[in-house]
């Protein structure tokens, strides 16, 4: 719905946008809020096999099923939800023999 006859993009850090908003006397409309991660994506470059199989055996262990584990780390980490899950699966059945 990029047509929206009230449609306004704002970008800056929450703060800066929370005065913006506040300054207002109304808002027009639904209000969609993006948040990137601080450091944007050096968190998937630095995402190594190792660091990913580290995160996922942590969870694992600590009781999160595989599809929550792989979910999280994928999106920790940049990696693709699949690949992230096949491998938590892989490490699952071994972590049970």
């Amino acid at each position: 719905e990029l047509t929206k006859r009230h449609e306004e993009v704002l970008r800056g850090s929450l703060p800066e946008l929370a005065d913006r908003i506040r300054s207002r006397e109304a808002v027009r409309g639904e209000v969609t809020v993006l948040i990137a991660a601080r450091g944007g994506d050096a968190d998937a470059a630095d995402a190594t096999d190792g660091t990913i199989e580290e995160r996922l055996r942590r969870l694992l262990a600590a009781g999160v099923s595989v599809r929550d584990a792989s979910t999280a780390v994928a999106g920790e980490t940049g990696r693709g939800r699949r690949e992230v899950y096949q491998r938590a699966l892989a490490l699952a059945r071994s972590l049970r023999a």
